[in-house]
């Protein structure tokens, strides 16, 4: 479901007319800045009414509906009709203007009717839902459902990858952030000793880690859903990537300190904070090198003299950086979308610019799921360059940036 769908729907608004708002090209705050004459222009007077009022109140939480798609399985509870596709509704099972109670136990999922039947007040129609029904109903449908997909689940593979000199990877915080979500198995690569320099510890570490993963991928018994939680030095994650490539179902995730967490939050109202820019003011330059620079700077800035003394000639030099880097700049599952899609765009333009540059050396700053993304990223574009030089980022050096592996 698109997130401007979600935001609308978080407000309350019935989706047939959200369907409507969207394909008009109106979003949550445009409407919010539209007087109400103007929205009688628009919409019906009944839909203004709507509108008007719906805007003005708190919106549901992103997550929480989320989790009512999830757990209701987005179906009315009241008919739950599954041969027809009807309109439905978030509703407050204690009226919003009394309770202003936007929590998962006071909402339920209800089609047009049943809505409509929810908010009579009189008995004498035949049609009533009172409160303690539409609670009754509402955990009479999400047991329902939990035990259908209990019966029909899909099972997942959580790969657990870090370095215990950086951070502890806790199973049990894993499934207290996600309970709705049924691991079937962990499996678990981890390094118990520092990196940095010692190079053929690198290599031997690369190495263990495309047997892991080759003999995962050849499990018949492991599915083939993967749920990917890594706290590692950057040149392995990026090897990570590689080695599942991009033709599997993964899921990623980067753990925040500030919430002590690995759930995504919600995309806020304001983007521009998370922007990624590409400067490709040096794609080009006069010399005849194969060797070309890619440099990500997601959460912090990487200097010239950090790659000038491992290569003073590249035939050019592409930057990747976000508006703002900072080491809380990943915060969204939104953002991953779109750094991949960048990168694609990216090398792209590398290609039709540059088209002699076959050897790629990598400079990243940034947190691990946009590094696994660059892995599955070189694993698809892998056939049209010899090389690609991974490097890896430590103050305490100078320069900053170590030359690891070759992928």
């Amino acid at each position: 479901m698109k997130k401007s769908k979600k935001k609308l729907l978080a407000l309350g608004i019935q989706e047939d007319l959200v369907d409507k708002i969207i394909d008009l090209g109106y979003t949550k705050s445009s409407l919010k800045n539209l007087p109400k004459k103007k929205l009688k222009d628009i919409f019906t007077e009944n839909e203004t009414d709507i509108i008007y009022e719906k805007v003005r109140r708190k919106a549901i939480p992103p997550e929480t509906i989320d989790r009512m798609i999830e757990e209701y399985d987005w179906k009315c509870p009241i008919c739950y009709d599954i041969k027809k596709v009807h309109p439905l509704i978030v509703h407050h099972i204690t009226q919003y203007s009394e309770s202003q109670n936007n929590d998962f136990d006071n909402l339920i999922l209800l089609c047009l009717e049943h809505h409509e039947d929810a908010h009579t007040k009189s008995t004498l129609s035949g049609d009533f839902l009172p409160e303690n029904v539409l609670k009754v109903k509402r955990n009479e449908w999400l047991e329902y459902v939990r035990s259908f997909k209990r019966l029909h689940q899909m099972e997942r593979t959580a790969i657990i990858h870090y370095s215990k000199n950086l951070a502890q990877i806790s199973e049990g915080q894993i499934r207290e952030d996600f309970p709705t979500i049924n691991f079937t198995r962990f499996i678990e690569i981890s390094t118990d000793r520092p990196l940095l320099n010692d190079l053929s510890y690198w290599e031997q570490l690369k190495l263990q880690q495309k047997e892991i993963i080759d003999q995962i991928l050849k499990d018949s018994e492991i599915k083939k859903f993967f749920f990917v939680f890594s706290i590692h030095r950057i040149p392995l994650i990026i090897h990570l990537g590689f080695l599942f490539g991009d033709g599997y179902s993964i899921e990623l995730f980067n753990f925040k300190l500030s919430g002590n967490t690995w759930r995504w939050y919600g995309l806020p109202e304001s983007e521009e904070k998370h922007k990624i820019q590409i400067d490709d003011s040096k794609i080009v330059l006069p010399n005849n090198s194969n060797e070309f620079l890619l440099v990500i700077e997601l959460s912090g800035v990487t200097e010239d003299g950090d790659f000038i003394s491992h290569l003073q000639n590249p035939s050019g030099i592409l930057r990747i950086r976000a508006e703002y880097p900072s080491i809380t700049w990943l915060k969204y599952k939104e953002q991953i979308i779109n750094f991949k899609e960048i990168l694609y765009d990216s090398f792209a333009q590398i290609q039709r610019q540059n088209p002699n540059a076959k050897k790629l050396h990598i400079f990243y700053a940034g947190p691990p799921p946009p590094a696994f993304i660059l892995g599955q990223v070189i694993k698809r574009l892998y056939t049209n360059y010899s090389e690609f030089v991974i490097y890896n980022f430590d103050s305490k050096n100078q320069p900053r940036y170590t030359r690891i592996f070759i992928i």
